[in-house]
């Protein structure tokens, strides 16, 4: 799913509790998505870890607000470039039946980037299993041996990708230039 041109995907967790502490706290992360060390509160740094990679992403926390957003932006990741610059960025919204709506938008994760179909592939599977890790105790995160995502890989064929650049400053757009 698209919002903007950015990857965005909504799901509703009925434990709302667990949300903030699930996308704040290390333990949380490799829970569901990575393995992670650092620290995940406002204006923290944390290292995502992912078999086969030989330096951690590195993900600045801009915000981290309890029981309403938690954004990061991507500083450093070497085994996929067109991560950098990008803000994830989830929203947290109490829904009508006790539950809470989360919705994930990864700005500058745009559908011209080369890696788009792979992250978006992944976002497809980790947020369910951010949701399956809270509601049900046990998610689905990425595991040594996992060879589906992340995972770097050559250049796309045909257009995708080619003729594009990040906007200096907003990793939110992509611009096309003459090759």
């Amino acid at each position: 799913m698209k919002a903007g041109g950015d990857y965005a995907k909504q799901i509703r967790i009925s434990a709302p509790e667990r949300v903030f502490d699930a996308l704040t706290t290390a333990a949380g992360f490799a829970a569901w998505w990575a393995l992670a060390a650092g620290s995940a509160a406002e204006r923290g740094e944390l290292r995502l870890t992912f078999a086969d990679t030989e330096d951690p992403a590195v993900l600045q926390v801009e915000q981290a607000k309890r029981s309403s957003t938690v954004t990061w932006t991507v500083r450093e990741c070497s085994f996929l470039p067109d991560w950098v610059g990008t803000t994830p960025a989830f929203t947290l919204r109490p829904s009508g039946d006790g539950g809470c709506d989360v919705q994930l938008r990864r700005e500058g994760l745009c559908s011209e980037l080369a890696c788009y179909d792979m992250c978006g592939a992944g976002w497809d599977q980790y947020v369910p299993s951010l949701r399956d890790y809270i509601e049900i105790g046990t998610g689905n995160p990425f595991q040594d041996g996992d060879r589906t995502w992340p995972r770097p890989r050559a250049p796309a064929p045909a257009a995708r990708g080619r003729g594009l650049r990040r906007l200096p400053g907003d990793a939110a757009q992509c611009e096309r230039i003459a090759l």
